[in-house]
């Protein structure tokens, strides 16, 4: 069984009291990967165990909407893109160099950001003597999200975790999907490189 996601604008969206300012805080579950609804996507590793993705979970703080900005790396905050002078040379460290020597360091977008994430992903590893067990792996650290306003995208990122993608808020609750910060390119939509759907019902 599949499912699909709509990725709306909240405007759009027919939010239970419109004279509330948006959010995406709460605690959603896992239930689809890859539009497939849980468990599902299935595959063996090289060592022949069956690997099954059986559940999961995303929590979010409460946090403020922020404007996105498009960059060769994919969408990012705009609190995050920094314009470097003409000659200046950035190390990788995120030290940068100026022509007259002059150096500085550029903030993380971590370092910037406070609200925090949680995300579960629970997978069932079955191996080929018919031994089972159930193994969940979690990602914290901080993200940022656009609730579309002046033509931004909608966008939530999961800044530590290298993720971004779209949500939808209706009167049901609010659906969000995930999946890895590709350069240049979407998703493969496989279990090595999935996109997460959560969801969070209306309180």
């Amino acid at each position: 069984m599949t499912i699909g996601m709509a990725l709306l604008s909240i405007g759009a969206c027919g939010l239970v009291d419109s004279g509330d300012p948006p959010s995406i805080a709460g605690r959603y579950d896992l239930v689809a990967v890859n539009g497939t609804v849980l468990p599902c996507c299935a595959q063996v590793d090289s060592t022949g165990t069956r690997v099954t993705f059986v559940g999961g979970s995303l929590t979010l703080e409460e946090a403020s909407p922020e404007p996105f900005a498009a960059t060769p790396a994919g969408w990012m905050p705009e609190s995050c893109v920094h314009g470097i002078p003409n000659g200046a040379h950035v190390d990788t460290s995120g030290v940068v160099t100026l022509p007259d020597g002059t150096q500085y360091r550029l903030p993380k977008c971590t370092e910037l950001h406070h609200a925090a994430y949680a995300m579960v992903i629970t997978r069932r590893y079955e191996d080929a003597e018919g031994g089972s067990q159930t193994v969940s792996d979690t990602s914290a650290g901080k993200y940022a999200w656009s609730d579309g306003e002046a033509g931004h995208p909608i966008l939530v990122s999961l800044l530590n975790a290298g993720m971004v993608g779209g949500f939808a808020i209706s009167e049901r609750g609010v659906e969000l999907a995930v999946h890895r910060a590709n350069f240049g390119r979407a998703p493969a939509l496989t279990p090595s490189d999935p996109e997460y759907q959560f969801f969070r019902p209306a309180s």
